[in-house]
């Protein structure tokens, strides 16, 4: 249990890391329609809603939303304010990549489905995670037919500023530095409440548990499995805490989603992911399944994938689960859940772990 109460822990983790670390956990909205992750939803709780009681905090929350974060059906209204007005101002999951061949850099706009639109190198200086894995945040676009920032196939649309709603340069010596402050009990209780949990509810196995999820996370190529009973959470870290991570659901995989599509060229999660989640494995079925389990045996022994001309290296980690319905402290076999392809000694040898649920 916590060493200290909730409220003299939550004022050391202000004092140290600042008030915007400290989020109301007992105010709680329902925004996935709006498309944005649990720590956005903290964000903008943090930001909007200090003093305030739940029911004016999503309506102000709302409000915002719909304002700046449009639905797929306004994309096209969105674009015509822009080029009307001269500039939109969005929140969105802003990404960037370089084109090494036009000398230029491309940014991705999802709410506009922009994938060639342009961004100041001021902006990019500023938030370096734009090129590596994205920035939510708040952004002032200008419609821009003169390709100041681009190339002639750009898109005529330049993000000239960003508030980032989540770290947009990181500098570890300052977590390290934090960290000499905390015992370790309380850096403990510190991760599990960054999960979105509250760690009073926990013992400290089951802290380690749910921390175990993050491995696959920080170490590369790691390949785990996770069984528990129906809606205890095993996929509400992953979803919520980066979008490079990806949930595949039960259904058909083929091998050109998770290697390499060969007629339109382009790499599969595995190539783009950092971890890659099957939910429901015992549902899990492959087109392909001789191919696609050879590959994916190989891949998870070395870390390399092939298919076609195209070869690949990836540090990309998988991690399998599925749901049981008994108590997992029973320790009964889990051939009854896994699928046949689970259950070849080849796969099995090269999971690295297999969590609780």
């Amino acid at each position: 249990m916590a060493l200290q109460g909730s409220s003299d822990f939550e004022g050391k983790l202000e004092k140290v890391f600042g008030r915007d670390a400290v989020v109301e956990k007992g105010i709680h909205l329902s925004l996935g329609p709006w498309g944005v992750p649990r720590f956005i939803e903290e964000y903008l709780i943090m930001r909007e809603c200090t003093g305030l009681p739940a029911t004016s905090c999503a309506k102000r929350v709302s409000s915002i939303l719909r304002r700046f974060r449009p639905e797929p059906c306004e994309k096209n209204l969105k674009l015509d304010q822009l080029m009307s007005d001269g500039e939109l101002t969005l929140m969105d999951f802003f990404t960037v990549t370089t084109d090494i061949k036009k000398g230029v850099h491309r940014l991705y706009i999802p709410c506009l489905d922009l994938k060639k639109a342009m961004v100041h190198p001021r902006v990019l200086r500023e938030h370096e995670n734009l090129l590596r894995n994205g920035v939510w945040g708040m952004g002032r676009l200008l419609y821009d037919p003169k390709l100041s920032f681009g190339a002639k196939d750009s898109d005529p649309v330049s993000l000239v500023e960003l508030v980032p709603y989540q770290i947009s340069s990181l500098e570890i010596s300052e977590f390290q530095e934090a960290r000499s402050k905390f015992s370790d009990e309380e850096w403990l209780d510190l991760l599990i409440k960054s999960l979105g949990l509250n760690p009073e509810a926990y013992e400290e196995d089951q802290k380690l548990y749910l921390l175990a999820r993050l491995i696959p996370l920080a170490e590369p190529n790691t390949n785990m499995m996770e069984f528990g009973p129906r809606a205890t959470g095993k996929t509400f870290l992953y979803r919520n805490i980066s979008p490079l991570v990806r949930i595949v659901s039960g259904g058909v995989i083929s091998p050109a989603q998770l290697f390499y599509h060969k007629v339109h060229g382009t790499v599969g999660l595995v190539g783009v992911m950092d971890v890659l989640v099957f939910d429901e494995i015992q549902y899990l079925k492959f087109a392909g399944a001789e191919e696609i389990l050879g590959k994916l045996k190989d891949y998870m022994a070395s870390g390399h994938f092939e298919r076609g001309a195209k070869q690949a290296a990836s540090g990309c980690s998988l991690v399998f689960m599925g749901n049981i319905d008994w108590d997992v402290n029973e320790g009964l076999e889990i051939d009854r859940i896994i699928p046949r392809f689970a259950k070849d000694p080849a796969f099995m040898d090269r999971i690295h772990g297999l969590i609780p649920g």
